[in-house]
């Protein structure tokens, strides 16, 4: 029985660990043909000094709409979470019970991995949104400040996630900042305001 358990436990955390692995070559993957095909438009375009003035403008405009693409995979986690827990509170019996036992099981094996995909697609949407505001800076006032608001808001997002993981003294500690910082984190409310934000900044920025 107990070596029956063991193999049952190796073979999990194997799986687990494969999982993983997938994940983030898959993230990893992504990010590559998003920065590969902002340079191949680069090199596509003219030497000319103001048309590398324009090509460069273009890549940052690229990066924009990659980091709505990472933060688009970021919310991939936050989406099943919430399904989740909205189906568990779903009887176990009658017509819905079957849906909450196979939510259940499909959270239950996906979790780690999007926890991982989670954390790396917000740390690089991070990064690359930073990049994208430098490199505009000299845009409108309205575009410029709309898009620093957004990657403000990133950053404070990714801080919730942060002290969450890590269980940060003081904030973990106290009941209700802790309660407040869940419910900012596990909610939609601040991924749909940095979309907002950012494709507005980026269409003014047009």
């Amino acid at each position: 029985m107990i070596m029956k358990q063991a193999r049952l436990f190796k073979k999990t955390t194997q799986d687990s660990s494969s999982l993983r692995f997938i994940s983030l070559l898959l993230v990893l993957f992504v990010i590559f043909l998003i920065l590969q095909n902002s340079i191949t438009n680069v090199h596509a375009e003219d030497d000319d000094e103001d048309d590398e003035d324009d090509d460069f403008e273009d890549v940052s405009k690229d990066l924009g709409w990659a980091a709505i693409g990472l933060l688009a995979v970021n919310s991939i986690y936050v989406l099943f979470s919430k399904a989740f827990r909205i189906t568990r509170k779903f009887s176990d019996e009658g017509k819905f019970a079957a849906v909450k036992s196979n939510t259940r099981a499909t959270y239950l094996k996906v979790r780690k991995p999007l926890q991982i995909v989670h954390g790396i697609s917000g740390f690089a949407a991070l990064v690359v949104l930073l990049i994208h505001g430098v490199v505009l800076t000299d845009q409108d006032f309205e575009a410029v400040a709309l898009g620093w608001a957004s990657a403000a808001i990133l950053i404070f997002y990714i801080s919730t996630g942060i002290i969450l993981m890590f269980k940060l003294k003081p904030f973990w500690t106290a009941k209700k900042v802790r309660k407040a910082l869940l419910f900012l984190h596990r909610s939609l409310i601040l991924l749909v305001l940095i979309f907002i934000l950012h494709i507005v900044h980026i269409v003014i920025s047009d």
